[in-house]
């Protein structure tokens, strides 16, 4: 019976490809009004501005140059998808332009995710039901919202990593390994900490794509090395420019990133707070099922995976701010964040397989 009972897809008649595409237009719309009222009345710091300023120079052909406080841009952070941006600005020459761009980034995530969530659940969720709740669950996840326009810096550009990194994960679902390439190469552009990153992202991928034998990316020699020797020379040419822009200004932005002095026992203290506080919720629901399903290997893998990317996103915090907590305004476009309703995503997909034998076992303990 419980083999029949795990393959039944739920059904429904209503289009929920609609009902999406009418929340985030609704939604778009209201979130630009209120974003334009924040900045019409002073409701940003300074960075908002730093931001833009540095766009508009490269829009004028004066490059990365921001003035008197980050002098060349670069040399604090490479965000090389400015040059992207700035092309803009011959349609809408205005510093409202990065809340457009932002909100866009997370309208854009939610979009993908219930695509990609589609493609991974098929037959599951013929009528889409599943991916339209993680799609509206991502759109409302406290940090995520806070990237709309609640939050005093208006823009960062980390936000531009979060539609990235899932279009990066969607070509390789679909084995396209020239969008691949293109997509590897314009996260690594948003900013150098993501040459850390990165690597942990795409081996989150694979991990995934083969333990639950999804199609797409046919990962041989040629494919491989194609992906690494990218990610190679592309890291090296972003800290190539990192560092020159760094000699052309004369005072340090970041004075932390790579200084052994900051490395004490408080902030290994602090370190692992941070860490239990971000898994221990996950932690617990996941090691739930764990027990349920009666140590299945392959949710131990989920949890594992789970714990290694909380790890890395700290130790990146560490590396280059000094401080676990890292920068505020990082967290919709943090790893582990992502990565997170993707796992729901994952998580469904083998729960739903599942559910009917968990229950079946838990019965059975009575």
């Amino acid at each position: 019976m419980f083999k029949y009972l795990n393959k039944t897809p739920l059904k429904t008649n209503i289009n929920f490809d609609f009902i999406l595409f009418f929340i985030i237009l609704f939604s778009f719309t209201y979130l630009v009004i209120i974003s334009f009222y924040s900045y019409e009345n002073f409701n940003f710091t300074s960075d908002f501005f730093h931001h833009y300023s540095v766009i508009r120079n490269i829009h004028d052909g004066l490059g990365p140059f921001e003035g008197p406080k980050y002098q060349y841009m670069f040399g604090n952070h490479t965000y090389l998808v400015y040059y992207l941006i700035s092309p803009l600005l011959y349609l809408y020459n205005d510093p409202k332009i990065l809340l457009l761009i932002n909100i866009s980034s997370i309208f854009l995530s939610s979009y993908l995710i219930y695509s990609i969530s589609k493609k991974i659940l098929q037959d599951l969720d013929s009528n889409n039901f599943i991916s339209f709740l993680i799609a509206i669950s991502f759109l409302i996840f406290p940090t995520v919202f806070k990237a709309y326009y609640y939050q005093i810096y208006g823009h960062q550009p980390d936000t531009l990593a979060t539609p990235l990194f899932l279009f990066l994960f969607l070509f390789i679902l679909q084995n396209r390994i020239i969008p691949t390439i293109i997509f590897l190469c314009l996260l690594l552009c948003v900013k150098e900490e993501f040459i850390l990153t990165v690597p942990a992202l795409v081996i989150f991928i694979i991990i995934i794509q083969k333990l639950f034998n999804l199609n797409g990316m046919i990962w041989n020699k040629k494919n491989t090395i194609l992906v690494i020797t990218t990610y190679m020379l592309f890291s090296f040419i972003i800290l190539l420019i990192l560092f020159f822009s760094k000699s052309l200004n004369e005072y340090p932005y970041l004075p932390v990133f790579w200084n052994k002095a900051i490395f004490n026992n408080e902030l290994i203290y602090s370190s692992f707070y941070k860490f239990i506080k971000i898994i221990a919720p996950g932690l617990i629901s996941m090691s739930i099922i764990y027990l349920l399903s009666r140590f299945e290997k392959k949710i131990l893998i989920l949890i594992l995976l789970l714990l290694l990317s909380t790890f890395l996103r700290i130790s990146e915090n560490v590396i280059i701010y000094g401080d676990p907590n890292g920068s505020a305004w990082a967290n919709p476009a943090n790893a582990t964040r992502v990565k997170a309703f993707i796992f729901v995503i994952l998580r469904l997909i083998f729960n739903y397989n599942l559910a009917a034998n968990i229950f079946f076992n838990f019965s059975n303990s009575f």
